[in-house]
């Protein structure tokens, strides 16, 4: 019986299930399951003051051959879970354990521009790094609260670039080769780099909005 291929996933959102992690985590599972490969996810939030599963997400990972790791940035840096997560499986596993695995990443936010996000990358690399692990590469999208975790495909124009980008990701991924060039080209076409005025009048409206919706006078002076 041949031994089922599995992709294990950790997921760094510390918000509810309709996430821009969630919706880019659903949409490289189906082009894992066009390649027969199981994508296995779990919620750092949710899992890293719970040692069962702590230990369930060892033994997935034990029988898999990639790490992935998907993630908004929080503060410049990775959300605390995933981080203290990386900790406890550095202190769980050895380099023997990462020695035929390969490790790569997803990171997200709203800015557009990719410096906002590399800090995560590094994270992810670094931990590659020193877990002996084989590290592919990783991808990271501006713009991500546009999406308000719906499907990728329902987002339509917004996310075209950012679907071939992990269309790419997802072979290179398969293929356990490095993030290759295509995907980082479409990477860059995602959301393009805009004026910082144009951004804060942008911001502003979805914040307002975002208020509104959660009943929330933005102008209130209560002392």
């Amino acid at each position: 019986m041949l031994k089922e291929k599995k992709v294990t996933a950790l997921l760094g959102s510390t918000r509810g299930s309709k996430t821009v992690t969630e919706s880019i985590a659903d949409y490289l599972r189906q082009n894992f399951k066009n390649a027969e490969i199981n994508l296995i996810q779990y919620r750092a939030h949710q899992i890293f003051q719970n040692e069962k599963e702590i230990s369930n997400l060892i033994e997935d990972l034990k029988d898999s051959e990639v790490f992935l790791i998907v993630s908004p940035v929080y503060v410049h840096s990775l959300p605390y879970p995933i981080v203290y997560l990386m900790e406890r499986i550095e202190n769980l596993t050895n380099k023997k354990f990462w020695g035929n695995k390969f490790m790569a990443a997803v990171i997200h936010n709203g800015y557009p521009k990719d410096i906002q996000r590399k800090s995560s990358k590094e994270i992810c690399y670094n931990f590659s790094k020193k877990m002996g692990c084989n590290w592919l590469g990783a991808i990271g999208f501006g713009g991500s609260p546009l999406i308000a975790g719906k499907p990728l495909e329902e987002v339509g124009w917004f996310t075209k670039n950012m679907r071939k980008s992990l269309d790419e990701f997802s072979k290179n991924i398969i293929n356990k080769s490095k993030i290759s060039s295509k995907a980082k080209k479409y990477e860059r076409k995602h959301f393009p780099s805009i004026p910082l005025h144009i951004l804060k009048f942008i911001m502003n409206i979805l914040n307002k909005k975002k208020a509104k919706e959660n009943g929330i006078n933005l102008y209130a002076q209560p002392y």
